[in-house]
C-alpha cells in the first residue's frame, strides 16, 4: 500500500490489543491532568517509552515545526536499545525532508510506509535522510491541539515491512494531543511565572 494511504496492519493489532492500547491512552490522559510544568518532559518521555514497547518499534518521537516552517526539531524521543537517538531539541532544516514537511505542515495528512521504496519519487531527498537515520518503515501523524498545528507524532522502525493500521492512527493522534496540550500548558505557565517574577523585581 502506498504512503498516501496509512491503512497498514501491524503486529499486535488484534481487538484485545487495540483495547489494551485504549486503556493505555486513558492512563496517559489521567497522568497529565494538572501535571506540574517541571514534570511534563519526563512524563512524555516515559509515555513514549511505553508506546515504543507496546508496538515493539525502534523509535517514537514528538516533533515540532518551528516558526517560519524552515526547520523542525524533536522535542521528546524514545528509542529501543542499540538504536541511535535523534538529535533532541536541535533545529533541523525542513529541506532535509521536504516531502514529509509538506505532508505534515501543509496537507496536514497522516501517512505511513512499510519500506522506503513505497515513498513517491518526489520524496527522494526524504528517503536519503530517513536512510541516514536508519528508518525503513514508519508512521507520521500531524497533531492539532490548543490552536497549535506545529506538532507531529512519529513511530518508526529500522526493519522493512513493518506496517501500521488505520485504527491506531486516531488513537495515536489523541495521544499526541495529550502531549501537546501538556507541553503548551507548561510553556504558558512557565511564561506567566517568568512574567510575574519580572514584574515583582521591577516593583521591588
Amino acid at each position: 500500500m502506498s504512503a498516501k494511504n496509512p491503512g497498514h496492519s501491524i503486529e499486535r493489532s488484534e481487538p484485545d490489543k487495540r483495547l489494551e492500547f485504549e486503556r493505555l491512552l486513558v492512563d496517559f490522559s489521567a497522568r497529565f491532568v494538572a501535571l506540574p510544568p517541571e514534570k511534563v518532559d519526563d512524563e512524555i518521555s516515559n509515555a513514549l517509552k511505553e508506546v515504543l514497547e507496546f508496538f515493539s518499534i525502534d523509535r517514537c518521537a514528538l516533533l515540532r515545526l518551528l516558526p517560519g516552517k524552515t526547520s523542525w526539531l524533536v522535542t521528546h524521543n524514545a528509542v529501543a536499545a542499540g538504536i541511535p537517538f535523534y538529535p533532541i531539541r536541535t533545529p533541523t532544516p525542513t529541506s532535509m525532508v521536504p516531502w514529509i514537511a509538506g505532508k505534515l505542515a501543509v496537507e496536514r495528512e497522516a501517512f505511513s510506509f512499510a519500506r522506503l521504496e513505497e515513498l513517491p519519487e518526489e520524496a527522494a531527498v526524504d528517503k536519503l535522510t530517513l536512510k541516514k537515520f536508519d528508518i525503513q518503515s514508519g508512521l507520521f501523524i500531524p497533531i492539532a491541539a490548543l490552536r497549535s498545528s506545529e506538532y507531529s507524532v512519529s513511530i518508526s522502525s529500522a526493519d522493512k515491512d513493518r506496517t501500521y493500521p488505520q485504527e491506531y492512527i486516531s488513537q495515536l493522534r489523541l495521544l499526541g494531543e495529550v502531549f501537546v496540550n501538556a507541553v503548551e500548558r507548561s510553556l504558558g505557565e512557565q511564561a506567566l511565572r517568568e512574567s510575574e517574577e519580572r514584574l515583582s523585581l521591577a516593583a521591588s
